[in-house]
């Protein structure tokens, strides 16, 4: 991290980090979780305040460049370095490591939950285009702001004073800043944590491993379990109905549904010595 200006320590946090060419900020916690199938879910989370901005849109404009760790340098090298070492790789394989990215962002702005809700209709095509990346949320068509909206009307049903927008790119949530006692206990960190569930899901029913041949009894089990959280999301959540709005947003957001049915149509269909052995092999075995 050094050449990203990070003095060296032994323990996070990492302070000062240049997060992009106008933000500096905090990394707080780095995280890898293992999943079954060989699944790698990593997690960066950094603490960054604001600078004071003429307009809430500036300010939402200037957060646009964090929504991909992709196009943060010191994240991506975290997130590569970290994939080498699941790998087993020392040296010359950063460039090889390929990931998916998926943003949570988390604003708190310098209004008072009732103010917040009186300006939400001012502030929602800022918030929808910090959701899809839009950089010029001037420029977006009415009917796309409020379709984007009405996807996640279930999830802002029960607080005034908060708004929550989740879609297969990312999480974006605005509250008041400072002490805010919402009817959401923990709400951005409980979110957080059942999108790094569909994450996962999707990576496992995608099968690019080839996990379901290499240990058939093993993924059938895996895929009961998420059948199970994906077709009975108010049995799974029944304590909590906000949490089964969240993850009926993560189903619809990651097509969950749609792949666990192509999932099971595709492990139906196979059957053949010939095709097992091919899908066990190398994904570029074809080019050899």
């Amino acid at each position: 991290m050094a050449k990203y200006g990070v003095e060296e320590t032994k323990q996070l946090p990492y302070r000062n980090v240049q997060l992009s060419p106008t933000l500096r900020g905090e990394i707080h916690s780095v995280t890898a979780d293992l999943f079954p199938g060989d699944i790698l879910v990593l997690g960066v989370r950094a603490r960054l305040r604001l600078p004071a901005a003429v307009s809430l849109r500036q300010t939402f404009t200037s957060v646009q460049s964090l929504r991909s760790a992709k196009t943060i340098p010191p994240v991506d090298t975290l997130f590569r370095e970290m994939a080498m070492l699941a790998r087993g790789v020392k040296d010359g394989g950063r460039d090889s490591c390929r990931y998916e990215s998926f943003f949570a962002l988390s604003l708190g702005l310098p209004l008072e939950p009732l103010e917040l809700e009186r300006q939400t209709e001012n502030l929602n095509p800022d918030l929808v285009a910090a959701l899809i990346g839009s950089p010029s949320a001037e420029l977006l068509r009415p009917e796309l702001v409020e379709r984007v909206l009405s996807q996640s009307e279930d999830l802002n049903s029960k607080a005034v004073g908060e708004k929550l927008l989740i879609n297969r790119q990312g999480i974006a949530y605005v509250r008041p800043r400072g002490l805010y006692s919402g009817p959401h206990a923990n709400r951005y960190a409980r979110t957080r944590d059942l999108a790094k569930l569909a994450l996962y899901a999707r990576a496992f029913l995608r099968d690019d491993s080839g996990f379901s041949q290499s240990d058939g009894a093993f993924a059938e089990f895996i895929a009961s379990r998420l059948q199970q959280w994906i077709e009975y999301p108010m049995l799974v959540f029944e304590n909590s109905v906000s949490h089964t709005h969240t993850w009926e947003r993560l189903i619809e957001s990651f097509l969950l549904a749609d792949r666990l049915q192509a999932w099971s149509a595709l492990r139906t269909a196979e059957g053949s010595d010939e095709m097992h052995a091919y899908a066990r092999q190398q994904p570029d075995w074809w080019l050899k």
